[in-house]
């Protein structure tokens, strides 16, 4: 369970992290990814995937995304096959 915490807020960082561009639609089509890789997670206890799911994380990650604006990460989020591949679009960031 811990673990499971921990992959959960290490998900949500990385998603605002890389959530990042201008455009309200592309911000609003990263979310929904986002929460679409978490509903295809068969290892997220039930409550974890609530809160990543619900209206008001959708909303902190398109907010987040609109202010930052650094359009490279949306594309590396919208091309995510897992919510683990989440983590290779932070890494322009460490560098």
């Amino acid at each position: 369970m811990r673990n499971t915490i921990k992959m959960f807020l290490a998900v949500v960082a990385v998603a605002g992290l890389t959530l990042s561009t201008g455009c309200k639609s592309d911000c609003e089509k990263a979310a929904d990814h986002v929460i679409e890789l978490a509903k295809a997670e068969k290892d997220l206890p039930k409550e974890t995937l609530e809160k990543m799911t619900g209206d008001e994380e959708r909303t902190k990650m398109v907010e987040k995304c609109n202010k930052e604006n650094k359009p490279e990460k949306i594309k590396c989020v919208l091309e995510a096959k897992a919510l683990k591949d989440l983590g290779s679009c932070n890494k322009s960031d460490k560098e």
